[in-house]
């Protein structure tokens, strides 16, 4: 069995979905988190976990959204939800440049100090911004590990193997994607070779980032067996051995309900 630990499943039409999930229970993949980042979003995963078992839910207001005008109340409720799982998609961008760099850090800050309040963990971004996304994360994981909590997932790693192992030190799982089977990242195939077995997580971060041999197609989590396959070769091991890791580690992060089957 395999978990899809981040599906944007709001960017797909709902009448797709059973479909999808149709697809990937074959290929054996029968877990999922639903991330948000938006009211929308938030809302569209909520909506689906109360109909797929095997689902649930992270919640927040990302980057690049106004940290004044977003509304704190209704995502309070929702992470009162017993489906929710996690606080996210929330993080850092600054490939595009620093002209939103505070508003960014300012929601980024609200959103772990939400997460806290709710004692769930977070799904973290983070693009170009390793030295802030590690301040914003330093004083929040230390709380979690005080309290023998998981603090979260730094998704679809692209960072720095200091990047890494300093997350790592603070509690942090690590989530590759496709990106580990495009040829110009041997950066990130070094990464996943190096991070620790009990650290390790599988994304597709679907519909975006198809692995190889799918690239040019529209990414679903059915295709996460070629990412499981790609870390196996990489960590020379077994598709099997990388299956049962990285979904034992979604089940001591997100919760029990990733591990049963339907």
């Amino acid at each position: 069995m395999l978990v899809d630990s981040h599906v944007h499943f709001a960017e797909f039409e709902p009448g797709e979905i059973p479909a999808l999930l149709e697809r990937a229970a074959s290929a054996g993949v029968r877990g999922f988190v639903a991330v948000g980042g938006d009211e929308r979003a938030n809302r569209a995963c909520l909506d689906l976990c109360t109909r797929y078992p095997a689902m649930v839910a992270a919640v927040g207001y990302d980057r690049g959204q106004d940290p004044d005008r977003v509304d704190l109340v209704l995502l309070r409720e929702q992470l009162k939800d017993p489906a929710c799982a996690a606080v996210g998609e929330i993080g850092l961008d600054y490939h595009y440049g620093l002209m939103q760099k505070q508003p960014q850090r300012r929601m980024f800050d609200c959103m772990l100090g939400l997460a806290w309040e709710s004692r769930l963990p977070v799904v973290v971004h983070s693009r170009e911004a390793e030295g802030d996304t590690l301040a914003a994360l330093q004083s929040f994981s230390a709380r979690y590990l005080e309290e023998h909590r998981l603090p979260g997932v730094l998704h679809c790693f692209t960072g720095s193997p200091a990047f890494m192992e300093k997350l790592v030190e603070m509690g942090f799982m690590i989530s590759f994607s496709g990106i580990v089977t495009f040829p110009g990242a041997e950066g990130v195939r070094n990464v996943a070779a190096a991070v620790s077995g009990e650290s390790l997580l599988l994304e597709t971060d679907a519909p975006r980032l198809a692995p190889r041999p799918v690239r040019g197609k529209r990414n679903e989590p059915a295709f996460l067996r070629y990412v499981a396959r790609a870390l196996a070769a990489i960590r020379y091991c077994s598709a099997a051995e990388i299956a049962g890791i990285t979904t034992h580690n979604a089940v001591r992060l997100f919760g029990r309900r990733l591990g049963e089957e339907p």
